[in-house]
């Protein structure tokens, strides 16, 4: 069994689209928080770094008590292990995205980068997890490869376009 077919064979298609949304759930908020600190004077990295990681957390636990939740009221159950720990992995996965760009604030406020450079650099590596999150959610798909690629730049340009409305949000 190679590496592709391990990592996917762990989930099921709706399982994978789970953790693609949380992904992006975390993703967009992220970026929300890193604009508005764009708008800031002055900052302190550190705190932006401690923001973003706790509310990714916080939205991870939020993401993890609402699959409970829902699982209970459909199925009229509690989840089985199996899909418990589905759930726990699904949470915790989409927290991968908001990682990098809070070690880039980390090493920005470690190393007294410059703000504007740190804050651009963690909103580039954010983008780029967002993207790297779609691209293996439609790699796994059965589809031909330029569909393949085709729906993973236009899910791009997507949560780009949802970016584009958080900056406008915030002037």
């Amino acid at each position: 069994m190679n590496r592709k077919s391990r990592f996917v064979g762990r989930a099921n298609p709706e399982q994978q689209a789970e953790s693609l949304r949380e992904a992006i759930y975390i993703a967009v908020t992220s970026a929300a928080i890193l604009l508005v600190e764009t708008k800031h004077e002055s900052v302190d990295l550190f705190e932006v770094a401690t923001t973003l990681g706790l509310t990714a957390l916080a939205i991870a636990v939020t993401m993890f008590i609402a699959h409970l939740v829902a699982h209970m009221v459909i199925h009229d159950q509690n989840p089985s292990k199996a899909q418990l720990r589905h759930t726990l992995r699904t949470s915790l996965t989409a927290l991968l995205v908001a990682a990098l760009p809070t070690i880039i604030l980390l090493l920005g406020a470690t190393f007294s980068w410059t703000q504007s450079a740190t804050l651009t650099t963690a909103i580039i590596a954010l983008v780029a997890g967002l993207a790297a999150s779609v691209w293996l959610a439609v790699r796994g798909t059965t589809t031909q490869r330029l569909r393949r690629i085709l729906l993973a730049g236009g899910l791009i340009v997507l949560a780009l376009a949802a970016l584009l409305i958080q900056i406008l949000a915030h002037g």
